[in-house]
């Protein structure tokens, strides 16, 4: 109730204040289809001295609005790439009034057609008022890197070993594709986005506290990662090929194509990409044995986990134009993506001393094959030139992930003979995930009052786990059903959500409500050793958002956002099913998981678009993270998650870009971040732990004549808190060399990464129950040859509409 409140005070006060500044709008079309020109660029000029006062680039469906204008006599510029430009009739703008010009038709010129179009090379990073901007098409490392490494350089964003993406040292980062959710855990991403060519991005997305529009799931925040979409009439596409070496090989091929004629856009994009590769992990683990308090004894291990993959994506797709007002859309995607890994291991029993007791040597053999259907309807209404528009979005989307795993123990003795006999454990345990979607949004301009956005979303997901266990024993097999289990879990989501925003003189506001209501059930299924289980859950919880910024001048901005999330736990990790190393190291869910819930507020400070400081603070209660128990007796160790009490951040982020030299541009980004976690993970076992951690990334980039560029990145990680334990301090160097032929169509570039073999991954926990270290390594440098071709003709069309309504649930697949 207190957020309703706070929600309708700040929405009645700032309704409140008054205008006085005016606007600009219209829709730009071809005079020869009568479809808009999205892309299209207007720029709004004083008569009495012809200076530019601001410029806009029109929306999908052709659409513009210059806003925050003040009182005075104008006229404006539209300009297309192919298109004479139309120059506006003088107008006088009082104040408070928003004019519409209605459609602006522009014709299409044979001289334009054949004239160079110039492309103005966006800023690496740029904020706005509710998202940070990472451009990766304004990075030469983007040709031969994956969507994968591109995210290890974007602010404030860390992607550990394992796949898990935190921004600012907070996990539950959301990762969209396109405006859609991924639907898949952490691993399941990592694979998917190491198989994409980042030359296939145009930009990164970082909203740290997203607008109402967005679902209200991801402690930290959403990453969007929006690809490149192509523009041109006729038949138009880029190839993007790769190799890549570091210790074994591996491949990456994309295909991106599109036909524009008329009523129709056809487009596809197809990737396809395979590797091999090895990691290293060695653990040491000391337990307290007897009455002495101390630890005193040690299990150390050694793994060695070969593996490989291969992955196969497409996407085919149309728009259909009906008439100047209405896009329909429909788009078919799906993957299959493969691996084999190996996990051998070594592992001792003994004293800290060095003295050993007993071992085990266990091979584990895991095979996975990960396929994905999905299908999206849309449907984009433009009612009139003053930006009044609907969207639909339908979604089916389906996962079928089989998986086949066994795992053979030896039991040795000091002197490594046999010490009993050996055991095989074989386990079969598919997985399947159906999600339904509908989205409804609308977009209401109110003339002086501002804008409204509002909309509907329901989702409906099932899935079903199935794990199958056998343990077998001098060729004795029989059921293992302590780890066998079978579960079933359903939930819809029912949300609706307003926003209004506005600009008042110096002032932008976007205030907005969302307001979801969840139902889920879970079953799992009972055998001769585990009882039937289920539970349910139905809760209502309200969103509200806030944005404002104060330009001072056209130097200086200031930004101000508050907001409140909420994180669920993933699909698979509701599931109690196990993944094993070894009989003493294994992952488990946990169907007891509650959802967490964060507020946070950040403030903002820009200077023109060279540098851009922040300082933000959240809390979270029931935060939701990975735990590592142990059990002194059996001396097992197992990964789950769970709820800790509470945590914090306090975060403070510095960006400056400018340029060195004429040749030189320079980007620096730090962000620095406290942490603190406190809570009770056992009876006995409490956590409260604090510490700052800090991410440095330095870029700089290099154009020389004749089509050469160069970059050079380096990225240093500090020590910080991940909740029980602490993960070490690491630095990495990576370098970029290209150059443009086949009459700028094409490059060639050659990427080396982490030059210095520096970056690694080693996590601690040292407290009075657990005493752990894990050292995790895999072979660098990386060497990267990748050529890039771009076919087709240069005149600007349509970008299709970027559909998807499925936003939550499919990133919430696997775990």
């Amino acid at each position: 109730m207190k957020y309703l409140l706070i929600f309708i005070s700040l929405f009645l006060s700032t309704g409140m204040l008054s205008a006085q500044n005016g606007g600009v709008t219209g829709r730009v079309v071809s005079s020869q289809t009568k479809l808009p020109l999205e892309g299209a660029s207007v720029a709004l000029y004083r008569i009495t001295d012809s200076m530019l006062v601001k410029v806009e680039v029109c929306t999908a469906d052709g659409t513009f609005e210059l806003s925050a204008i003040e009182p005075g006599k104008y006229f404006f510029e539209a300009s297309s790439v192919g298109y004479a430009p139309y120059n506006s009739a003088k107008f006088e703008l009082i104040a408070s009034q928003i004019k519409s010009f209605g459609d602006i038709a522009l014709n299409q010129s044979e001289e334009a057609l054949s004239e160079v179009v110039v492309v103005v090379q966006r800023p690496l990073i740029e904020r706005k008022i509710d998202k940070l901007i990472f451009n990766v098409e304004s990075s030469i490392s983007a040709s031969g890197s994956s969507v994968y490494d591109m995210l290890e350089k974007a602010p404030g964003v860390i992607v550990d070993h394992d796949g898990n993406i935190s921004l600012k040292g907070k996990s539950g980062v959301i990762i969209y594709i396109d405006d859609r959710p991924t639907y898949m855990s952490s691993t399941e991403l990592a694979n998917y986005l190491k198989s994409i060519p980042a030359a296939s991005l145009d930009r990164f997305e970082i909203m740290a506290n997203p607008s109402a529009k967005y679902d209200a799931a991801g402690n930290s925040g959403i990453i969007n990662i929006k690809t490149k979409k192509i523009k041109n009439y006729g038949f138009n596409g880029s190839l993007n090929t790769s190799v890549h070496y570091d210790n074994k090989p591996g491949e990456t091929v994309n295909l991106n194509l599109n036909y524009r004629n008329g009523n129709v856009n056809l487009f596809g994009n197809y990737s396809q990409s395979a590797e091999k590769y090895s990691r290293y992990q060695d653990i040491i683990r000391k337990f307290k044995r007897g009455n002495s308090g101390v630890f005193n004894y040690s299990f150390d291990q050694i793994t060695e986990q070969p593996g490989r993959s291969g992955a196969n994506n497409l996407k085919v797709g149309t728009d259909y134009y009906i008439g100047t007002k209405t896009i329909a859309g429909v788009v078919v995607s799906g993957f299959s993506n493969t691996s084999k890994d190996v996990a051998e291991s070594e592992s001792w029993f003994g004293s800290t001393s060095g003295v050993r007791d007993s071992g085990l040597a266990a091979i584990s053999n895991s095979e996975v094959r990960f396929k994905n259907f999905a299908t999206n309807f849309n449907l984009r209404h433009q009612f009139d030139s003053t930006g009044k528009s609907m969207t639909i979005n339908l979604d089916f989307i389906s996962y079928d992930k089989p998986q086949i795993t066994d795992v053979k123990t030896r039991y040795l003795l000091p002197d490594g003979s046999q010490m009993k006999p050996d055991q095989i454990i074989n386990g079969e345990t598919p997985s399947k995930v159906k999600i339904y979607s509908g989205k409804l949004d609308f977009t209401l301009p109110a003339g002086s009052f501002g804008q409204i956005e509002t909309g509907l979303k329901g989702s409906y997901v099932k899935t079903d786990n199935d794990s199958r266990y056998d343990i077998t024993v001098l060729n004795v097999t029989k059921p293992d059903y302590g780890k066998t289990n079978h579960f079933i879990y359903d939930e819809t989501i029912l949300a609706g959500y307003v926003s209004w925003s506005k600009q008042i003189k110096k002032w932008g506001i976007q205030v907005g409500l969302r307001a979801e209501n969840t139902r889920a059930s879970g079953r799992q299924l009972g055998n001769p050793v585990v009882h039937d289980s289920s539970f349910t859950k139905n809760y209502l919880n309200l969103f509200p958002t806030a944005f404002v910024s104060y330009t001072a001048n056209e130097n200086n901005s200031f930004g101000l956002n508050i907001g409140r999330r909420i994180q669920r736990a993933n699909y698979g990790d509701l599931n109690p099913f196990v993944v094993f190393i070894d009989e003493y190291t294994y992952n488990a869910g946990n169907v007891y998981l509650q959802p967490q819930f964060t507020n946070m507020a950040e403030l903002s400070y820009n200077y023109k678009a060279l540098f851009q400081a922040s300082v933000g603070y959240s809390h979270t209660n029931k935060m939701m993270t990975e735990v590592l128990l142990q059990d002194t007796a059996s001396r097992i160790v197992y990964q789950t998650k769970d709820n800790l009490a509470k945590g914090s951040s306090l975060d403070l982020g510095v960006s400056l870009s400018l340029p060195t030299g004429k040749i030189l541009r320079t980007n620096v980004d730090v962000q620095g971040s406290y942490t603190k976690f406190e809570g009770q993970i056992s009876p006995d076992y409490f956590i409260h732990t604090g510490r700052w951690g800090m991410v440095t990334r330095l870029t700089e980039q290099a154009s020389f004549e004749k089509g050469w560029a160069a970059e050079l990145m380096a990225i240093y990680v500090s020590t910080h808190n991940y909740g029980q334990g602490t993960s070490k301090g690491w630095w990495r160097a990576d370098a970029t060399v290209q150059k443009n032929i086949l009459k700028e169509k094409g490059n060639l570039s050659l990427r080396i990464k982490d030059i210095f073999d520096t970056q690694s991954g080693i996590f601690i926990i040292r407290d009075n129950v657990m005493n752990l270290e894990s050292n995790y390594r895999w072979p660098n440098p990386m060497f990267t040859l990748s050529f890039k071709y771009n076919f087709g003709k240069p005149i600007k069309g349509l970008k299709r509409y970027n559909p998807g309504g499925a936003s939550e649930e499919q990133r919430r697949v696997g775990g």
